[in-house]
Formats: C-alpha cells, sequence, structure tokens
C-alpha cells in the first residue's frame, strides 16, 4: 500500500460526489507536462472520495486483517489522512510481519515502522511528498533526472514560473515554503531500493 487513501485529508472532500454535477473541476492548471498530473477533474475527486468511503465500510466489517501488509506513507503527504492510515496500520493489520515504510524523522509509530530522514540538502529535499514512495530514483519520468519537473506546487506563480525556466530547485511535497528556496514537488524515492526490499521480507513471510 503506497499513500492509502482510506481517508481524505480535504474536509471538503465529501461535497465532491454533489459537486461534480455543476462544477466540471476541482482544480483547473495549465499542465506543463504530458502525464497531466496538475489538474483535477471534479468526477475524479467524487470517484476518490466514494473510494474512500467503500474501504472504511470494508474496514468496520473486518476487524482484523491477519495476513502481512507492506504500507509506505510520507510524512509530507497533503493528500491522505496519513494519521489514519497509520491507525489502520497499527491496530488492523497486526501481522509481526507488517512493515510500515514512514519517509520523514517522526513516525507516530514505532512498533513495525522503519523511518527515513527526507531532509536531505545533499540532494536538494526538504521533505517527501504523496506520489514520490512509487517512483526511483532512476525512473524516466519523475526521477532525478526525469523529464518531468512539477513546478506547481503551492508556492506562488513567480516561483513557478522560475522553476519552469529551469532555475536550481529543491524538493518537496505540495505547499511546502522555505525562504530564499524555490521548490518543485519531489516525484521519487531516494530511500527506494530500501523500500523495495523491506516489501519483499513482507511478501516472503509466512
Amino acid at each position: 500500500m503506497y499513500s492509502p487513501a482510506f481517508n481524505g485529508s480535504s474536509d471538503l472532500l465529501p461535497m465532491a460526489k454533489y459537486a461534480q454535477y455543476v462544477i466540471e473541476w476541482a482544480d483547473q492548471d495549465p499542465e506543463t507536462n504530458y502525464l497531466r498530473y496538475d489538474s483535477l477533474p471534479m468526477t475524479a475527486a467524487a470517484s476518490y472520495y466514494e473510494t474512500t468511503q467503500r474501504v472504511q465500510q470494508a474496514l468496520k466489517s473486518n476487524p482484523k486483517y491477519s495476513k502481512p501488509v507492506f504500507m509506505l506513507i510520507s510524512e509530507g503527504d497533503t493528500v491522505v489522512d496519513k494519521y489514519f492510515a497509520v491507525e489502520q496500520f497499527a491496530n488492523r493489520f497486526d501481522n509481526p510481519n507488517s512493515q510500515l515504510i514512514w519517509l520523514g524523522s517522526n513516525p507516530p509509530l514505532k512498533a513495525r515502522t522503519t523511518a527515513y530522514n527526507m531532509n536531505l540538502p545533499e540532494q536538494r529535499i526538504s521533505e517527501g511528498s504523496h506520489m514520490a514512495g512509487l517512483f526511483s530514483p532512476s525512473n524516466p519520468e519523475y526521477g532525478v533526472n526525469g523529464k518531468n519537473r512539477l513546478c506547481n506546487n503551492g508556492q506562488g506563480a513567480e516561483l513557478e514560473v522560475q522553476c519552469l525556466d529551469g532555475a536550481t530547485v529543491w524538493y518537496s511535497s505540495y505547499g511546502y515554503v522555505e525562504e530564499g528556496k524555490i521548490h518543485a514537488r519531489l516525484t521519487y524515492n531516494p530511500y527506494f531500493e530500501q523500500s523495495l526490499a523491506s516489501m519483499q521480507q513482507v511478501l516472503l513471510s509466512d
């Protein structure tokens, strides 16, 4: 499970199931790459909310899940309710071989958890992000030298333009701001190999 969407982080998300009939876009921005990550149709937001509701119903009807679970969450995630996901890991996914990878220095759970520091100035990384866990640093689209730089990062139009124009950037989750730095979205996991090794341990466990 990568950034599992058991629950959304926005209190406005439940309104999407009604708003989809009158509003086309939850967020629409000029697309700067062909993978079209920057915009969100309202129907997609509504589908996301519906999925979280089904997942929560399934969790309620199955208090415990006894098989091993691998879960990876970024401390900087602003999309999913990361603490709700951790609560499910702690209380429902109780197999001793389950593992939680926490991309950040302050994990809310200690047992069965491995935390990795995401303040990596030598790599110009300020913190992790929602999408970073999935991708290798060598990924041709989203890696260190990937073709796609996500400059729409909640930092204001002026810094976004500088990012798009090729300025030296740091990397973070959406909305992270630090004086004197331009931030693009972190789109890869600097601990990708370690994460895969942990996942393999879970998959091979009894």
